[in-house]
């Protein structure tokens, strides 16, 4: 199993991405954790299918839930009072590339993401 983690800092930017195995590796656990209850922060989890050793350029894509009903969703901005102080929990079941956090918001304190990827034996 591997273990990654990355800080959010500052506002109107993306976290430090958290690269992944997707080639024979399995699912991806996510969660993402205010630092305190104080702090204000709008944020939204962002993924990417681009392998970064032979994608030209990657793509990210705002995490959304699945509706078999949209045709199109669009990427669920969370707050900070949604996430402290259990956190928020993401599952990938099929194999993705990258991970990141990307805030229009953030002061006070940080954000953390911690990941886990299942190793296919």
């Amino acid at each position: 199993m591997s273990y990654f983690t990355t800080t959010l800092t500052s506002a109107s930017t993306a976290s430090t991405p958290v690269y992944l195995n997707s080639r024979g590796y399995g699912p991806v656990t996510a969660s993402i954790t205010a630092a305190t209850s104080t702090m204000t922060a709008d944020y939204t989890l962002q993924y990417t299918l681009d392998d970064p050793q032979a994608a030209a350029s990657i793509g990210w894509q705002s995490w959304a839930p699945f509706n078999s009903t949209a045709a199109a969703q669009t990427g669920i901005h969370f707050t900070s009072s949604q996430n402290f102080p259990d956190g928020t929990t993401f599952t990938f079941v099929a194999p993705i590339a990258g991970l990141r956090m990307a805030s229009t918001a953030l002061s006070s304190s940080n954000l953390v993401l911690k990941v886990q990827q299942i190793d296919r034996v």
